[in-house]
């Protein structure tokens, strides 16, 4: 499915201006352009999902951008602690 900024932030029960603030700081991969339209996809909103799944963890955006960048195996470890901490 496709969603422009307005339609992809109501999906994902966020304002426009915390999902730019996501896009901003790295947390959403920038939208596919047609011209001056932004065009959103699933795997946003499925990003946009973890992002608040992860918040409600009570995981920090710092930590959570962290995560979804992959973290390498040695970043593996910290993120396991980071996790017991959190419960």
């Amino acid at each position: 499915m496709e969603y422009r900024v307005e339609e992809l932030a109501q999906a994902a029960g966020l304002r426009v201006d915390t999902l730019r603030f996501y896009q901003a700081r790295g947390l959403l991969p920038a939208p596919e352009r047609r011209g001056r339209v932004a065009v959103y996809g699933d795997t946003h909103l499925e990003r946009l999902r973890r992002v608040r799944e992860l918040q409600r963890e009570g995981f920090k955006l710092a930590q959570i951008e962290r995560i979804l960048a992959g973290p390498a195996v040695a970043d593996r470890e910290l993120l396991l602690a980071l996790a017991r901490e959190q419960v």
